[in-house]
């Protein structure tokens, strides 16, 4: 049995060129990261730090199938969405599997979304806003608070894809693109009861001054040998809403008890190896998973060599 007495002192990690703060402001992504595995938010989110190296190739898809879309939706010019596409793509996706996340893939992809989702968004819709960056504060005595309660006591931020009203109903809606390889049947619910997209509602509600209580997810589902396009719509009422708030609130408390007990001591947060291989690599799979828990010496030294610090502000960016 491991003695936890050689790893219960506090470290020094000032030494080591790290400096243990919480971020100054809640979002999605940090909060599904500590709801996923404590011990991958303190070192993400906490410490501040990032793998070295080019970002996946997962992600890079993902990044150029956004930005396509935004710059489609500004104009509605298929054009000027696919010279982006070219002029920006990245190198780090030239070496995948050519029937899968390549350049050519996508050219031929986006003109069929298109045709598909594009053209008839054009005649259903008014985009109201594109790549809505918001860091919004409600103070508990907000009488501006456009929800019942008049105050929610929570700042929060994020990125939203696209704000946009439905012609025909005079909804607003917030829209999320999403990309996948694997749909699984529970896909949409876990987005509509997620902590992201009711999270978006709530923030195009304080930025908009009116209630947003409809949301779009935007899913291209893409294999090494077919694609399709689905999108699947929410409404979330006020009962709805209320609980999001109360739950990011509660957890957004446990993180910082967590913080008040353990901000020194990285090996005391929790650890869920579940999750160090379950979709791609975890950017901390060779911390948390190859490194003996009383190792710190190892576990610092590979920190050290491995990662930057690199603090992610999504308020910022």
């Amino acid at each position: 049995m491991t003695d936890l007495k050689v790893i219960s002192p506090l470290v020094d990690l000032q030494s080591y060129g790290m400096e243990p703060r919480l971020p100054e402001v809640c979002d999605a992504s940090s909060m599904n990261d500590y709801l996923n595995c404590p011990s991958l938010y303190y070192h993400r989110h906490v410490l501040g730090l990032a793998a070295k190296g080019p970002e996946a190739p997962h992600f890079s898809w993902g990044t150029r199938w956004h930005d396509v879309l935004f710059t489609y939706y500004h104009e509605y010019s298929l054009n000027d969405a696919l010279e982006v596409l070219i002029d920006d793509w990245p190198d780090t996706l030239g070496d995948l599997d050519p029937k899968a996340r390549t350049l050519d893939r996508m050219l031929k992809i986006f003109p069929k979304y298109v045709e598909d989702i594009g053209i008839p968004a054009q005649k259903a819709w008014e985009v109201v806003r594109r790549e809505q960056y918001f860091d919004v504060e409600c103070p508990a005595d907000n009488p501006d608070c456009p929800y019942p309660w008049k105050g929610c006591d929570l700042r929060w931020c994020g990125r939203m894809d696209k704000i946009s009203e439905l012609l025909r109903r005079k909804h607003d809606y917030v829209h999320d693109y999403k990309t996948t390889g694997y749909l699984h049947r529970h896909y949409f619910d876990s987005h509509k009861h997620g902590i992201q997209i009711p999270g978006y509602c709530w923030g195009a509600s304080h930025l908009l001054g009116r209630l947003v209580r409809h949301a779009r997810v935007d899913l291209l589902h893409c294999t090494k040998t077919q694609f399709k396009f689905e999108y699947r719509d929410f409404r979330y009422g006020d009962e709805r809403i209320w609980e999001w708030l109360q739950n990011v609130k509660q957890v957004w408390a446990e993180i910082r008890g967590v913080f008040g007990l353990y901000s020194d001591q990285p090996e005391l947060w929790i650890k869920n190896w579940n999750e160090c291989k379950r979709l791609w690599d975890c950017p901390f799979v060779d911390v948390h998973h190859t490194v003996p828990l009383d190792d710190r010496e190892t576990r610092m030294a590979v920190l050290e060599q491995d990662y930057i610090v690199d603090r992610w502000d999504p308020s910022h960016v």
